[in-house]
């Protein structure tokens, strides 16, 4: 059963992540610009695949491509589980995201969403 609060688009895309100085103090994370690759991504979030390992809580700064536009947004690391082979999956929730960031990603989903037959209802 799905429980999450949006609809979820597969996506292969890069994104550059920096993790915001303030949790630098906190956690041994690299200070440097790290690159990830996007899962899927929903108006709510975005799920990464990443050789780093962020704790669950860290605020990020993300940057993407979608549509030839630039996204820059930030987000909270709330799931970090490894993948094996080195690999950690990201779950994270974008915070404040503005209207005009929403609109690019809402309109991304809706033209690469795939068009699927209803489901025939059995009477």
């Amino acid at each position: 059963m799905e429980t999450r609060k949006a609809k979820r688009f597969s996506v292969s895309f890069k994104v550059k992540i920096k993790v915001d100085p303030s949790s630098t103090e906190r956690f041994n994370i690299r200070k440097e610009e790290i690159e990830a690759e996007a899962l899927d991504i929903s108006i709510l979030g975005l799920g990464l695949l990443s050789k780093n390992f962020i704790p669950k809580g860290v605020i990020i700064d993300l940057k993407f491509e979608i549509n030839k536009k630039v996204v820059e947004l930030r987000g909270q690391i709330k799931s970090a589980v490894s993948g094996g082979r080195g690999l950690t999956r990201l779950g994270v929730q974008f915070v404040d995201i503005d209207k005009a960031q929403a609109e690019i990603i809402e309109n991304f989903i809706k033209d690469n969403e795939r068009r699927s037959e209803p489901r025939l209802e059995l009477s």
